[in-house]
């Protein structure tokens, strides 16, 4: 997996924005003139024009802008005249915005912290753990009928496909741009309308997705849970106490708190907390660091926000999860039921892992076609995402909802299988509220070492297996006292 992490330099982006008129002129002026010294032709005849320039070793002009009006009235008549200067100009400013203003709001992103980076190559990820190796007792009379013998590595793979493509599409007309460069305000507007209506488009819909996501995650049993009482400013040190309990618990290794099953931890610095507004203003804070020994500006690094796992804007969801070929929605998503609603409700905080995250940018893209007729550019900014979890990270929610596990349901119960043959098994952990589904896998009656059992409940039958009947049984991670199992009959060829 090649993931090249982004030059995050807030210095270099020049962020047009509300605020001081003096700091905004400045700004605007900034992304003016470095966008102006990435087009040379546009820099050379601007000079040309009396606008003031440096010209370097190589020959090539680049203008050093003063702020005065009467340079900025300049620059827009030559624009205004010249319509592949105008081209090359708005082209070169999306550009700009593209690959430096948006990098900067990606990374002021309040989840952008679980982002891995951009994947250079390929839509696929191909995640690798390497589970514990297995233990074996000292016993040298029998090391010599065992020595040779292959011990082949607990490794599981997940897979991580690209799961968002999307384009956002905004119009400037040469009235707009004309208008623009009548005062630095109108210029650096123009710039702002540009970000808003595409990048700020984008990056909400990215933590909608990331949040919707997060949310089935929870509904779908995918993360486990631990009791809490329903908090309030009263019993805020009793949840302190919980949160503190089960963050020391991720830092030792353990089975229990990911999808997987695997053995592993997370160190405190890898560990994040997701907390609702509403708990956030229900809590005291100050208590919360307390409880870690951390200062409260400390312990606020390890804090992520979210607004509600509850009150999402369904109609853009729709939209995101609408097959534009055939205009249905994908099987996966769903408008949230009241039962559910009430069951996230209970959840005013997650503890995950910064590995339980798969987020990644797979390709960046702006472009622009200006239309002669209409006298119009149109831009448009495409984005393509992997949005996923990792079964080898930890997760675990606190909820108010007392969760039980009940059982365990393998399907199929029964099947008969010929040496050579395979087939995949399902199993179902049944109980109350936030349940998790995550099982162990494990496989009884095999005389063959080639009958294996995967994690993901894959039987493969070997060739050459002479035992009459197996047992495939699925253990619950959360409850190993709960577990179901399958018989399988294996059906010998008869004797010629």
């Amino acid at each position: 997996m090649a993931v090249k992490q982004p030059n995050l330099k807030a210095a270099d982006s020049p962020i047009i924005g509300k605020g001081d008129p003096a700091a905004r002129q400045s700004a605007t002026q900034a992304a003016l003139e470095a966008t102006i010294n990435e087009v040379p032709e546009v820099a050379s005849a601007l000079a040309a024009r009396g606008v003031a320039a440096q010209v370097d070793d190589t020959g090539r002009t680049f203008v050093e802008l003063s702020g005065t009006t009467a340079e900025l009235h300049n620059i827009g008549e030559y624009l205004a005249s010249y319509q592949p200067a105008r081209n090359a100009f708005l082209n070169a400013l999306v550009n700009r915005i593209g690959l430096t203003i948006v990098t900067s709001k990606l990374y002021r992103n309040p989840w952008a912290v679980f982002k891995r980076g951009y994947l250079e190559f390929g839509d696929t990820v191909e995640e690798i753990f390497v589970n514990l190796a297995d233990v074996h007792g000292f016993y040298p009379e029998g090391a010599e009928d065992t020595f040779a013998k292959r011990e082949i590595p607990d490794v599981r793979v997940a897979f991580h496909r690209m799961n968002f493509q999307k384009f956002y599409k905004t119009t400037v007309s040469s009235q707009q741009l004309r208008q623009a460069f009548l005062s630095w305000t109108a210029v650096s507007d123009l710039i702002a309308r540009i970000i808003e209506s595409l990048y700020t488009a984008a990056n909400t819909d990215e933590y909608y997705v990331m949040r919707y996501f997060l949310a089935k995650c929870l509904l779908n049993g995918y993360i486990g849970s631990i009791n809490i009482p329903e908090p309030t400013k009263d019993n805020a040190i009793d949840v302190a106490t919980q949160f503190q309990y089960l963050s020391d618990l991720f830092q030792y290794q353990s089975t229990k708190y990911n999808m997987a099953g695997v053995t592993t931890h997370t160190d405190f610095e890898d560990q994040y907390f997701i907390i609702t507004a509403k708990f956030k203003a229900t809590m005291n804070m100050n208590v919360l660091a307390t409880a870690f020994q951390l200062e409260y500006r400390e312990f606020q690094a390890r804090l992520i926000t979210v607004d509600s796992l509850t009150d999402f804007d369904w109609a853009r969801l729709d939209k995101l999860f609408t097959d534009p070929a055939t205009g249905a929605l994908d099987p996966g998503y769903a408008r949230f039921t009241t039962e559910e609603i009430a069951l996230l409700e209970s959840i005013p905080a997650v503890l995950v892992s910064r590995d339980w995250w798969m987020v990644l940018d797979n390709y960046l893209e702006d472009a622009q076609w200006f239309n002669g007729e209409g006298l119009y550019w149109n831009h448009w900014h495409h984005t393509w995402k992997t949005i996923s979890c990792s079964p080898f990270g930890q997760a675990a929610a606190f909820t108010n909802v007392a969760s039980t596990i009940t059982s365990v349901k393998v399907t199929p119960e029964t099947a008969s299988l010929s040496p050579g043959a395979s087939l995949q098994l399902s199993a179902a952990v049944v109980g109350t509220g936030i349940v998790n589904q995550g099982v162990q896998w494990s496989l009884t009656g095999a005389v063959s070492s080639g009958t294996t059992i995967t994690s993901a409940g894959y039987l493969k039958v070997a060739a050459n297996e002479t035992a009459t009947a197996l047992t495939v049984t699925a253990t619950s991670i959360a409850d190993a006292s709960k577990a179901g199992s399958a018989a399988i009959t294996v059906v010998q060829p008869s004797a010629a």
